[in-house]
């Protein structure tokens, strides 16, 4: 099962970086509805092993030629998602 086209690990993190950030009112799954499996990850993300270490950044690997700082941070980690996009957790280094 995939959430976006990436797989659910990618997911789990990606809600935990929205939870490191401070959490926003519409949620860690973006601008697109959430699927149904993303509901689910929203309801259990925290019951699950954190795979974010700390990771205050979810992007699209081509999105990172935007975000300079991200130059100095450590890479946590990449997933390939099935639309052949990556999608990457970043730390920023302290």
């Amino acid at each position: 099962m995939l959430v976006g086209g990436c797989p659910p690990q990618a997911a789990i993190v990606a809600a935990r970086v929205w939870d490191n950030r401070g959490g926003t009112a519409d949620g860690w799954y973006g601008w697109r509805e959430p699927s149904d499996l993303a509901i689910t990850i929203s309801a259990i993300y925290k019951l699950l092993p954190d795979g974010s270490q700390g990771a205050q950044f979810f992007i699209e690997r081509k999105d990172k030629a935007k975000m300079p700082f991200l130059d100095e941070a450590i890479l946590i980690n990449e997933w390939q998602c099935l639309n052949g996009n990556a999608v990457q957790a970043w730390l920023l280094s302290p």
